[in-house]
C-alpha cells in the first residue's frame, strides 16, 4: 500500500484499484448448472449432474414476456450425457421479473394456465415428466444486459405422488452466490374474491429464510383505500377491506417483511382489486362435486382475477364457457335447456337429459372431458336478455355423469348477478321531447329490497341545467337546436340506499327541433296573398287593366279609383281659381 504513496501515484493507483476491481466481478461471474436429486427420483434416475460453459453450450432465451427457456447441450456427446432442457413460465398475463413462483404446475404454457410453470427435462432419455410440480426463484434477471444475465434456483417433482426432488442451481454471467443469505418473502392469497367491507385473508407461509428461520412477519399498506389488520405480525393476517367504495371498487397495494434469524430482511408487494358490493358478480363454483369428469372437491372461479366466463343465450338455453385465463382454453361446459317448444324462464327444472327433448337439457363437462349421458336438474334464479344478447344468468344444477348412482356434482355459475340488497332504478320519461319542452325525470317508482334510498344524484350534458338533481323527481329544460337535426342527450342516475347500496342507470334522451305551427303557417301565407294581391293591383293601375281581386276586392278599388277622380276634379278647380287670380 505505501507503492503509491507519494501524491504523483494516487491517481494512478485510484485508476488501478477501479480496473482491478472491475476486473474482479467480471471473473467471479460464471455459467453452470447444478442439480442434485434424491435417490427414487425419476428423471435423473437419482443421479446428480454439475456442468459449466466448459462442458457445453449454454443457452436461454427470453422469448414471451412471460417465459424463459433453454438449456444445456454437451459439446461431446455420448450415450450417458442427455442435453438438458429448462422452460420457466411465469403465468399468463404474469411478465417475468426478479422474484419467488411457487406451486409451479407443468407444462403450464401447453396447459394456457394461470399459474406458473416449471419444467426440466432430459432430451433423447426417453423418459419425462407430465405432471410435474414445484418451485423457482429468479433471483438476476437481465436478458438485455451484454451478455444476458441469468440467476434462478429451482425444485421440480417429477411425478405426482413422488417426494423424490430435483433440486437445480442456474447461473448464465452471473455472480449471484448458490445461496442467498437474505429470506424469501413470498404473498399468498387464498380468498377467491375480495369485497368491500368484508374481511380478506392474505399469507406469507411460502416465503423462506434461507437461513435460520424467519422471526418475524410484518404486514402493512403500501397504497389505495386505508386497510386495517388483526394479526399485522403474525404469518397469516385478515385485512378489514375498506367500504363505501365507487361502482367498479378500487385497488389497494399490501406489502409483507419478513426477517430471520440472521437479522436480514426481504420484502413482496401485492396488488389486490376490491370490488364495490354493489357491482355485477360472475363465478363458476361446485358445491360438492367428486365425480368424474371434475374430481374434485372444492372448485371456484371468480371471473376477474383472470378468469373469463364466455355465456350465449336467450329464451332457448344457455351456455357457458369458463376459462381460466383469458388466453386459456374453455376448461368447464355447462349447457342449460328448456325443453322443446317452451322458453327458458326462472323456475326448477327436473329430470333433466344431456339433450332437451320431453324434458329439459343440461350437460356439464370439465378439462375436455364429458359423459355419455347426463341426468340431473337445475334451478334457474333468474335470466335477462337483450334480443340475442344475454345480459344476466344464474342457475344452479345437480349433475350425474353416466348413471343416477354416481356421486353428483352441485354447481352454481352466475352471470353479471347483482347483491339482492342492490337498489332497482326504474325511471319514467316522456314519449316525444322537442325544444324548449319542461322534461321530467321520473325514477320515483325505484325499489330497494332491505331499506330506503337515501340519496339521488342526476348529471347529463353540460349545457343542460338540472332542476332537483338530488331528488328522485327531477327536470330540465331542453336547449334550443341550431339546427333540423335531434340531440341526443345522455342522462345518468345514481343512488344509494342507507346500507351503502349503490345503482347506476343511464337514458339516451331525443330531443327534437320544433315543427312551425299552423298558426304561423296561415299567416305566412295570407301575408303573401296580399303581397301578391298588391302587386297586382300596381300592375292592373299601370297597364289600365283589371286583373285578379275578388268581388269585395273590386267593390273597393271600384270606390277608390272614383274618390281619386274626385280628387283630381277638385285639385284642377281649384288650380283655374288660383290662376285667374293670379293674372
Amino acid at each position: 500500500m505505501t507503492l503509491f504513496k507519494d501524491a504523483p501515484y494516487k491517481p494512478f493507483a485510484t485508476c488501478l484499484f477501479v480496473l482491478l476491481t472491475q476486473f474482479s466481478l467480471t471473473t467471479t461471474a460464471a455459467t453452470f448448472l447444478e442439480i442434485d436429486t434424491d435417490e427414487g427420483e425419476f428423471l435423473f434416475q437419482g443421479k446428480d449432474v454439475n456442468v459449466t460453459d466448459d462442458d457445453g453450450d449454454f443457452a436461454l432465451f427470453y422469448s414471451a414476456p412471460n417465459q424463459l427457456s433453454g438449456g444445456f447441450t454437451w459439446s461431446t456427446p455420448a450415450a450417458d450425457k442427455y442435453n438438458i432442457q429448462l422452460t420457466f413460465f411465469s403465468g399468463t398475463d404474469k411478465k417475468f421479473q426478479v422474484g419467488p413462483y411457487l406451486n409451479t404446475k407443468g407444462p403450464g404454457w401447453l396447459q394456457g394456465q394461470i399459474e406458473p410453470s416449471l419444467d426440466v427435462n432430459l432430451i433423447g432419455a426417453g423418459r419425462g415428466c407430465s405432471a410435474n410440480t414445484g418451485e423457482f426463484v429468479v433471483y438476476e434477471f437481465e436478458p438485455t444486459a451484454k451478455p444476458p444475465r441469468y440467476a434462478i434456483n429451482f425444485t421440480q417433482y417429477c411425478v405426482l405422488g413422488n417426494q423424490a426432488q430435483i433440486r437445480g442451481i442456474l447461473r448464465i454471467n452471473s455472480n449471484f452466490p448458490k445461496q442467498d443469505s437474505k429470506p424469501l418473502a413470498a404473498i399468498s392469497l387464498p380468498e377467491p374474491k375480495a369485497i368491500e367491507g368484508k374481511q380478506y385473508r392474505v399469507s406469507g407461509e411460502n416465503s423462506r429464510a434461507q437461513q435460520g428461520e424467519i422471526i418475524r412477519y410484518e404486514w402493512s399498506q403500501v397504497s389505495g383505500p386505508a386497510v386495517t389488520f388483526i394479526n399485522s405480525t403474525q404469518e397469516t393476517a385478515l385485512v378489514t377491506l375498506p367500504q363505501n367504495l365507487p361502482l367498479g371498487g378500487a385497488d389497494i397495494l399490501l406489502q409483507l417483511t419478513v426477517t430471520n434469524t440472521a437479522g436480514n430482511s426481504a420484502t413482496a408487494q401485492t396488488s389486490i382489486h376490491v370490488d364495490s358490493k354493489s357491482d355485477p358478480q360472475s363465478f363458476f363454483r361446485s358445491v360438492t362435486g367428486t365425480e368424474f369428469p371434475t374430481n374434485d372437491t372444492n372448485w371456484q372461479f371468480y371471473i376477474g382475477q383472470n378468469n373469463l366466463i364466455n355465456a350465449v343465450g336467450g329464451s332457448w338455453g344457455v351456455m357457458a364457457d369458463i376459462s381460466t385465463s383469458t388466453s386459456a382454453p374453455p376448461e368447464y361446459h355447462v349447457s342449460i335447456n328448456p325443453p322443446e317448444n317452451q322458453n327458458l324462464q326462472p323456475g326448477l327444472y327436473e329430470n333433466a337429459r344431456r339433450f332437451a327433448g320431453a324434458t329439459a337439457g343440461l350437460d356439464f363437462s370439465a378439462n375436455g372431458f364429458g359423459c355419455n349421458a347426463s341426468y340431473g336438474s337445475f334451478n334457474v334464479l333468474s335470466i335477462q336478455n337483450e334480443g340475442d344478447l344475454l345480459t344476466q344468468f344464474h342457475a344452479r344444477f345437480t349433475h350425474y355423469c353416466e348413471s343416477l348412482a354416481a356421486t353428483p356434482t352441485s354447481g352454481e355459475i352466475a352471470f353479471n348477478v347483482f347483491d339482492p340488497n342492490v337498489p332497482k332504478i326504474n325511471i319514467a320519461l316522456p314519449q316525444t321531447i322537442l325544444e324548449g319542452d319542461t322534461v321530467t325525470l321520473d325514477a320515483s317508482a325505484s325499489v330497494d329490497n332491505i331499506g330506503s334510498i337515501t340519496t339521488y344524484q342526476w348529471t347529463g350534458p353540460n349545457n343542460i341545467v338540472i332542476e332537483n338533481s338530488n331528488k328522485a323527481i327531477a327536470s330540465f329544460k331542453a336547449p334550443a337546436l341550431t339546427g333540423t337535426a335531434p340531440l341526443l342527450a345522455i342522462f345518468k342516475l345514481h343512488v344509494t340506499d342507507n346500507e351503502g347500496y349503490q345503482a347506476e342507470k343511464s337514458v339516451t334522451l331525443t330531443i327534437s327541433p320544433k315543427p312551425k305551427s299552423s298558426s304561423a303557417s296561415s299567416s305566412s301565407a295570407k301575408s303573401s296573398a296580399a303581397n301578391t294581391s298588391g302587386s297586382n293591383t300596381s300592375v292592373s293601375n299601370s297597364n289600365g287593366s283589371s286583373s285578379g281581386g275578388g268581388g269585395a276586392a273590386s267593390l273597393w278599388y271600384c270606390l277608390g279609383l272614383l274618390m281619386l277622380v274626385l280628387l283630381q276634379a277638385s285639385r284642377l278647380s281649384l288650380i283655374r281659381t288660383g290662376c285667374a287670380r293670379e293674372i
